[in-house]
């Protein structure tokens, strides 16, 4: 797993992967089709409303690499989102993500497993955030800049779960993996949390796990139309919250 350290400036923290980049001789032949070029372009315009200083993280990386940035963030922006030949390509055992958390005793624990192909495992990262007038955190990624799970400076933690999505039912938003970074960064706790979230466009069906310190956990169950939070259960003298890759309380949206 690779490990980096970025701080600061976003559009420098960017600059600072594409060099990265640069230096590992990493390229990106992009190759999107006319309904992901379109999606990619209507999000971005959502995501700069909610989060311009990402777009700004995004702009450093295309700037510094040479490549187009409504391109490059349309290809980042359809991570987890616009995968309508996933059923042919991915067989369903590598699609098996779990994430949980477990509060007793004044103590929060959170864990997942992250079931993505083989192939992705040389390239996944844990990295440490500490951007200029936000939390600093720590997020692990088989991407970059936005993630699948992670943990900021006041013990949040949030994680997402992928569900999948007919084609017809994606909306212009923010995927999964965005929403991820953003609360690690905007969030205190679990309330303030679930408040962003409530006020999020989503892009497509997704499950958001959100646990805090104080032991307060819930799953918000995401589809592009609705959103709906599911509370712990008591277990073994604490309360428990788990999260997959399917809906609860929403049939396949």
């Amino acid at each position: 797993m690779y490990h980096l350290r970025l701080k600061g400036d976003y559009y420098q923290m960017g600059v600072k992967r594409g060099n990265i980049f640069q230096k590992a001789h990493i390229s990106f032949p992009l190759q999107l089709d006319d309904f992901q070029l379109e999606h990619g372009k209507r999000s971005e315009e959502i995501l700069r409303k909610f989060f311009p200083e990402i777009c700004e993280e995004v702009r450093g990386v295309s700037d510094t690499i040479g490549t187009d940035y409504l391109h490059f963030i349309s290809w980042m922006l359809c991570m987890g989102c616009c995968m309508y030949n996933l059923e042919n390509n991915i067989p369903v055992e590598v699609r098996g993500c779990t994430a949980f958390a477990y509060s007793s005793n004044g103590r929060t624990i959170y864990g997942r497993n992250n079931d993505l192909p083989p192939y992705l495992r040389g390239g996944s990262k844990s990295e440490i955030y500490a951007p200029k007038n936000g939390n600093r955190f720590n997020i692990t990624t088989s991407s970059f800049i936005n993630g699948e799970e992670g943990v900021n400076e006041h013990g949040l933690a949030v994680a997402m779960t992928f569900v999948m999505t007919d084609l017809e039912k994606i909306k212009a938003g923010f995927n999964s993996c965005f929403i991820v970074r953003y609360l690690l960064e905007k969030a205190g706790n679990t309330e303030q949390a679930v408040s962003l979230l409530m006020g999020l466009p989503v892009a497509s069906n997704c499950n958001i796990l959100l646990a805090d310190k104080k032991g307060n956990m819930v799953v918000v169950e995401c589809t592009p139309i609705l959103k709906k939070v599911r509370a712990a259960e008591a277990f073994v003298n604490g309360s428990i919250v788990c999260t997959v890759n399917s809906l609860g309380f929403f049939t396949k949206a």
